[in-house]
C-alpha cells in the first residue's frame, strides 16, 4: 500500500511537470503567433498604404492627361539595360535599386498624348495602344508583388479613363509572335484576372 502512494505520489508530480512544460510552450507559442500576425498586418497595412498612394497619384495624372484624347489598346512590355524601348512606351514602372521602391513614370509620349511605335507588326496598326515598360527580367521570376500591383492599378485606371475593355489589353507575346515579352515568368492568368471588364 505505501508503495502504490508512492507511486500515486509519483505520478502526479510527473503529471504537474509536464503541465507545466505544456502550459509554457502554450504561451511561448502563442506569443510568438501574436507576434508575427502584428508584423504581418503592419506589413500589409503598409503594402495597402502604397497601393493607396500609386493609386491616387495614378488616377491624378491618367485622367487629367487622357482628357480628349481616344486611345482604344493597351500594350505591356517588358525592358532590361540599355533600350530605346521605355522611351518609346507612354508608362514605365521601375524599381528602385536603392531604395526597392516601386515608380511609375509617365513620359513625354503620355503628356504630350502622342502616338507612338512601341509595336511594330507587319501588317497591324497598333498606333491608337498605350504602350507601358515593365523594367526586369520576367524569363525565370515574375515581378514583385508591388510591382505587380503598380502595374495593375496603371492598367486599372488606363481601362476606365479611357474606357479600354479587358479584351483590348494585350501583353507584346499575344501580337508579336517573335516575343515572349513580358516573359514566360509573367503572371498572366492573374493579371488577366485583375482586368475590369468594360464593354466596348
Amino acid at each position: 500500500m505505501r508503495t502504490l502512494s508512492i507511486l500515486i505520489a509519483g505520478t502526479t508530480e510527473v503529471i504537474d511537470a509536464r503541465t507545466s512544460r505544456v502550459l509554457i510552450s502554450l504561451v511561448a507559442s502563442m506569443t510568438a503567433g501574436a507576434i508575427l500576425l502584428m508584423s504581418l498586418e503592419s506589413g500589409t497595412s503598409h503594402q495597402r498604404r502604397e497601393l493607396a498612394g500609386i493609386r491616387s497619384s495614378v488616377r491624378k495624372s491618367v485622367i487629367h492627361e487622357a482628357s480628349g484624347n481616344t486611345w482604344s489598346k493597351i500594350v505591356v512590355h517588358s525592358a532590361t539595360g540599355d533600350t530605346s524601348l521605355p522611351a518609346q512606351c507612354h508608362f514605365v514602372i521601375s524599381v528602385s535599386a536603392d531604395s526597392g521602391k516601386v515608380r511609375i513614370s509617365s513620359g513625354e509620349n503620355w503628356k504630350t498624348q502622342r502616338r507612338t511605335s512601341h509595336i511594330l507588326v507587319s501588317g497591324h496598326d497598333y498606333s491608337d495602344s498605350i504602350g507601358i515598360c515593365l523594367m526586369g527580367d520576367f524569363s525565370e521570376r515574375s515581378p514583385d508583388t508591388e510591382q505587380f500591383e503598380a502595374l495593375v492599378v496603371l492598367v486599372q485606371e488606363l481601362q476606365r479613363s479611357c474606357k479600354i475593355s479587358a479584351d483590348h489589353v494585350y501583353l507584346r507575346s499575344d501580337l508579336d509572335p517573335r516575343s515572349s515579352r513580358p516573359g514566360k515568368a509573367f503572371p498572366v492568368s492573374l493579371f488577366n484576372s485583375r482586368l475590369i471588364n468594360l464593354k466596348k
